[in-house]
């Protein structure tokens, strides 16, 4: 947030954090296949078909470390303000009042709403995906308040 600077009369009111624990789920799946492949024969079919999952999973893991350790979101009361990247970061920076809709996506045993993936649509742009936020609940009701307003205004 150092480098980004703030409109006057604008103030940062949630930084979302992503969820760790689903880096150390792919860890644990990663060693897992990994050492069942281990244990079958060295050109079993079930050995062969888990070192093939092995990969993929692996990919998935490396990109869900690179989005919890380098991408940072902010939610001001005016904008989302989005950066990605470690050496080349991209910024993008959307005024809340162009967010045209918000999917919602939780998980069926997440009754707390503690890890929520949110799809934000944003007129004439490409949708952002927040994949497993932390607090998805504050986040949810900070990403819509203008979107609330816009609707009772226009009743």
């Amino acid at each position: 947030m150092k480098n980004i600077p703030l409109l006057p009369n604008e103030k940062v009111l949630e930084k979302i954090r992503f969820a760790k624990r689903i880096f150390l789920i792919d860890i644990v799946l990663l060693l897992a296949t990994f050492s069942l492949a281990q244990q079958f024969q060295r050109y079993s079919l079930v050995s062969f078909l888990l070192i093939f999952l092995f990969f993929p999973l692996l990919i998935k893991t490396l990109l869900d470390f690179y989005r919890i350790n380098f991408h940072y979101v902010y939610i001001t009361n005016e904008r989302l303000i989005y950066q990605k990247g470690l050496i080349f970061k991209r910024l993008r920076i959307i005024n809340l009042s162009e967010i045209t809709e918000i999917l919602i996506r939780t998980n069926f045993l997440d009754f707390n709403k503690i890890l929520t993936t949110y799809k934000i649509i944003v007129f004439n742009n490409k949708p952002i995906v927040l994949k497993n936020i932390l607090n998805g609940d504050r986040v949810g009701k900070l990403l819509s308040s203008k979107i609330m307003l816009q609707n009772n205004q226009s009743q």
